[in-house]
């Protein structure tokens, strides 16, 4: 059994390691790890194996009798790290390890920047949304790579609106050509960047958000396009049982009062607002600026037919369908047949319709009849003043859509 010791070998210069790192290097008979790390630490008395994935170096190890062997990692051994999966793979050793600098902690540190408070997003290999995470907190940090550039990270600010947050890049980190640019998105434009490049983009409009559904009804513009009453939304966003990363539909989106509540929940997730009326697309679009909903595409056009290439929905709310609702659903369950569905009715005739797609289709559906009553002067007294009925129809999918259908 080796002894394996992964090293966090910082950002690939030998004074972002650690001196206890170091030490580990000097007394390992074997480096393992990617062609840039081992050029800066192999010293030429080692053995060494360029390896990066983690099967590669497991078989690497199981076969070499050496009994100290240390695999290095890019930055810090706990931070966007191959050793997490490492430790999997190597479970028949005894491992340990020790932690370098990494990206983020050295990026502030040139910045002059606190980064307890800094909400971290890796884009290196992995496809994640940010855009909502930057509307609504200071500090958001990327990490990218060539499959996400600095250019298209401006660009989706740009198309979200957020023109006014402040971006800084980092190239080279701890290199001697080291290079940190700051500006407006805008002005990042039209230039190349180095493909391991990271972010800093610091949003000094960032504002905490209620943990619940707060938006009163008075905030949202609505002119004479229907709107989803906040009483309504607070119920029908509570069985959309929405999570932070969730792709959502917004169908039949009208003045966007559930679109931009949702967008305002989902720090990573996207809203997709479907509206057939272009006056409503307007408002929509107007009212996600006005709130600061920056995670939505607000789409022109009717479903079902607009859905097809929108991607895979995790949760769906319709609001409206203009005599299309088993077409939409079937075309919902077709992309994700154990998708959450939420349907506001005000008709009996769309709630039966509705309720035999939910019997046929999905399981632990139930329905909720809302009547909500809200007070109004009446001289120097109060009364209530009752609104029509809403039914609130929900279930989960089942996931046998399509298969004796």
């Amino acid at each position: 059994m080796a002894e394996v010791t992964i090293i966090g070998a910082g950002l690939g210069t030998k004074k972002t390691v650690t001196m206890e790192g170091w030490q580990a290097i000097q007394e390992a008979q074997v480096l393992i790890g990617a062609e840039r790390i081992l050029r800066t630490f192999d010293d030429g008395t080692k053995i060494t194996y360029t390896a990066y994935l983690p099967h590669d170096i497991q078989k690497l190890v199981d076969a070499h009798n050496a009994q100290r062997i240390a695999v290095l990692v890019s930055g810090d051994s706990g931070f966007y790290s191959g050793a997490k999966k490492l430790t999997q793979v190597l479970q028949a050793h005894q491992v340990r390890f020790i932690s370098g600098i990494s990206a983020l902690s050295y990026f502030a540190g040139q910045l002059q920047l606190s980064w307890e408070d800094c909400q971290v997003i890796s884009l290196h290999g992995r496809k994640a949304q940010f855009i909502g995470v930057v509307g609504q907190h200071e500090k958001t940090f990327l990490l990218l790579d060539h499959q996400f550039s600095v250019v298209q990270v401006c660009q989706q600010l740009l198309a979200a609106g957020l023109d006014f947050v402040d971006v800084y890049v980092g190239e080279r980190l701890s290199y001697a050509e080291e290079k940190i640019f700051h500006d407006k998105p805008q002005n990042l434009l039209g230039k190349t960047y180095d493909d391991l490049a990271v972010m800093m983009i610091i949003n000094p409009h960032a504002k905490q958000r209620s943990l619940s559904n707060s938006l009163s009804d008075a905030e949202l513009i609505r002119r004479d396009i229907p709107m989803t009453k906040s009483e309504v939304r607070a119920v029908s966003l509570a069985k959309l049982a929405l999570t932070s990363q969730d792709i959502i539909y917004d169908i039949g989106a009208g003045s966007g009062s559930v679109t931009v509540e949702t967008a305002r929940v989902l720090t990573k997730g996207w809203v997709y607002a479907i509206e057939k009326n272009p006056l409503a697309v307007s408002l929509i679009q107007e009212n996600c600026r006005r709130l600061e909903a920056y995670n939505v595409d607000v789409i022109l056009g009717a479903a079902p037919a607009v859905l097809a290439d929108l991607p895979v929905p995790d949760a769906v709310f319709i609001g409206g369908t203009a005599g299309k609702m088993q077409e939409i659903i079937m075309a919902v369950l077709a992309k994700n047949p154990c998708v959450r569905l939420v349907v506001n009715a005000i008709t009996l005739e769309t709630v039966a319709e509705t309720l035999s797609c939910l019997k046929r289709w999905f399981e632990a559906f139930e329905i909720v009849q809302l009547s909500v009553s809200k007070n109004r002067p009446a001289g120097d007294k109060q009364m209530m003043i009752g609104s029509n009925p809403v039914f609130i129809l929900s279930g989960r999918g089942r996931g046998e859509y399509g298969i004796s259908d």
